[in-house]
């Protein structure tokens, strides 16, 4: 047990989204650790293209590809997806093997048609199989449509236009500037976890001593309202982690202390909306959020431990320390 719990604090890293998990449940966090990342749903496609021609703009051509092939929409386009990555890259299929890469396919997407009128009508189709036969020809790159192409450039615009947005985005090349930055770092509360958080942009201007960290959001509702998604997501417990990994940064890496060493730390989100015209709006935490979240983000770390340390995951903690019974209060904040 003892080497399991060593292990386990040695090799698995947390961060805001296994927190977010966590919260769900300790099954929803194992599954969440322990599932292969194989979502190719349009709109995760299309916020990581943003971030990538803003953030990275020299990698995007290895990583994707515009096609003027239209995707299908529902459950053929999952079902296509799944056939395309589970497709046998090596050799030929044998025929039970080839039934069961159909099968499988037809599962993932859910039909509820019978798997040979699902495969008879892909067969025959021109549109899906133009699409599987486009996605082949991206060597492994991700696929983007013509209209993710213009929601793209439409949001690139956007940011540009924006004068605080292409400064946080475009400017300070004086400075010292980092793009999409993973680092590992340590809590100063929970010091145990390897804690792994992934700045979409951090600059450092050590003569200035200031320190912005910039974290770049896609939606596809209006930036006016980006308070909904603020407060659904919890956009201030994840950005209340950034602040305090970028503290322990700081301290790793320019010898700042907790005191900041008369550092300012600043923290914007810049969101950009993918489905009108770009509209971008830049947004600040306030201080409150950020205690808030750092609040919040204790709380799911304390649980956290108890279930490394315990090794339990089937229900929460409260089942096995409260005989099974888990108090309910309306008046307890989520």
């Amino acid at each position: 047990m003892e080497k399991l719990l060593a292990q386990r604090y040695a090799e698995e890293t947390v961060s805001n989204s296994g927190l977010a998990a966590l919260s769900v449940s300790p099954r929803a966090y194992r599954n969440y650790k322990d599932r292969v990342e194989t979502e190719t749903a349009s709109y995760f496609n299309l916020g990581s293209a943003i971030h990538c021609k803003i953030l990275e703009p020299e990698e995007f051509d290895k990583r994707y590809v515009v096609s003027t092939i239209v995707a299908p929409g529902g459950m053929y386009a999952k079902f296509i997806d799944v056939l395309f990555r589970t497709r046998c890259k090596d050799g030929e299929y044998t025929g039970l093997e080839h039934a069961n890469w159909i099968t499988n396919a037809h599962a993932e997407a859910g039909f509820k048609w019978p798997v040979k009128k699902v495969w008879e009508k892909f067969e025959s189709d021109v549109d899906l199989k133009g699409y599987y036969e486009a996605l082949l020809k991206t060597e492994d790159k991700i696929l983007l449509s013509k209209s993710d192409e213009e929601a793209m450039e439409a949001c690139i615009q956007g940011t540009q236009i924006h004068e605080k947005a292409a400064e946080l985005l475009y400017g300070n090349v004086l400075s010292d500037c980092k793009n999409e930055m993973e680092i590992v770092w340590r809590h100063r509360e929970y010091p145990d976890f390897m804690m792994k958080s992934i700045f979409d942009r951090l600059i450092i201007n050590e003569s200035e001593k200031t320190a912005i960290l910039v974290d770049l959001k896609t939606t596809s509702k209006p930036v006016s309202s980006f308070k909904y998604s603020y407060k659904k997501y919890k956009y201030h417990r994840q950005m209340s982690l950034y602040y305090n990994a970028l503290r322990w940064y700081l301290k790793e890496n320019y010898n700042v202390e907790a005191d900041y060493g008369g550092w300012e730390i600043k923290v914007y989100i810049v969101a950009t909306q993918t489905n009108g015209y770009g509209d971008t709006a830049v947004y600040a935490p306030s201080q409150d959020d950020l205690r808030k979240g750092a609040i919040e983000a204790n709380k799911l770390l304390y649980r956290m431990k108890w279930h490394f340390d315990n090794d339990k995951w089937d229900y929460p903690m409260e089942y096995y320390t409260k005989d099974g019974v888990i108090t309910i209060d309306l008046d307890e904040e989520d």
